[in-house]
């Protein structure tokens, strides 16, 4: 499909950006790949993914084509095309958070990194136990490495 792009004092006749070049090698979804990639080194993966979605809907690729080539869920693709469409963009960039599961040390966590500092606990496992046997909760190793972790960074 053909149509005309002004740029400044002439006109260009050029052909639309869905048609230019067939993808028959995946051509354009490795391009699509490496794009979002790349700009994973300055934002997060999923931030990276919507704003390469974003970008190819505006250009006019139809919403299971990006969905495919971005890895992103087709109905969250449709749900971006249609706050473009209706022009409610305020909220198109906002990543919220994951959610997720509550920790298990939630509520105990100063009274277990107290209990740490004053017993003799040498190895993860053995403040696992200790978690268990004082407030009858039991956690990984994994979740006492993340505590420990958390702990040390300041966080």
């Amino acid at each position: 499909m053909w149509h005309n792009v002004v740029r400044g004092d002439y006109t260009m006749r050029t052909k639309s950006l869905r048609n230019d070049i067939p993808d028959t090698t995946g051509v354009k979804a490795k391009l699509i790949a490496e794009i979002i990639t790349f700009l994973q080194m300055f934002i997060p993966v999923s931030l990276a993914k919507r704003i390469t979605s974003i970008l190819l809907l505006l250009a006019g690729v139809p919403h299971d084509q990006v969905s495919a080539w971005t890895g992103s869920c087709d109905r969250s693709v449709r749900q971006w095309k249609k706050q473009i469409a209706t022009g409610d963009t305020d909220k198109l960039l906002e990543i919220g958070s994951g959610a997720g599961r509550k920790s298990k040390f939630a509520d105990i966590e100063s009274q277990v990194l107290e209990e740490i500092e004053k017993g003799n606990y040498h190895t993860q496992q053995q403040i696992a136990d200790m978690v268990k046997e004082k407030f009858n909760v039991e956690v990984s190793v994994m979740a006492v490495s993340r505590l420990l972790k958390k702990t040390a960074s300041g966080n």
